[in-house]
C-alpha cells in the first residue's frame, strides 16, 4: 500500500487557485449586495420624498434618520467590496509574479 503525495508546489498551486476561486466568488457577491443596497437606498429615497408632507416635522425625523442609518450600512458594505478586490488583484498579481519567475 503506497501512499502519493503530491509535491509541495503542487499542493500550493491547488491552494492559491482555491484562495483565487473564493476571491473571485465573494468580490462578484460583494459587488453585487453593493448594487442592490444601493438601489434599495434609492427607490427607498425616492419614495420618501414622493410621499413625504414637508410641512411635518416627523416626515423629517424619518428622513434624515434613514440617511443617517442606511448610508453607513452601504459604506461599509463598499469598503468590504474594496478590501476583497485589492486582496483578489494581490493574489493575481503574487501569481503573474511567480509564473515569470
Amino acid at each position: 500500500m503506497s501512499v502519493e503525495v503530491e509535491p509541495r508546489a503542487d499542493r500550493l498551486e491547488a491552494a492559491r487557485r482555491e484562495v483565487q476561486g473564493y476571491l473571485l466568488k465573494k468580490q462578484r457577491s460583494t459587488r453585487a449586495l453593493f448594487w442592490l443596497a444601493g438601489l434599495a437606498e434609492a427607490s427607498f429615497f425616492l419614495l420618501m420624498l414622493y410621499f413625504m408632507d414637508f410641512g411635518d416635522r416627523q416626515s423629517w425625523f424619518l428622513f434624515f434618520g434613514f440617511l443617517l442609518v442606511y448610508t453607513p450600512l452601504l459604506l461599509v458594505v463598499w469598503r468590504n467590496s474594496v478590501k476583497i478586490d485589492e486582496l483578489y488583484y494581490r493574489l493575481v498579481e503574487e501569481l503573474r509574479y511567480r509564473d515569470r519567475g
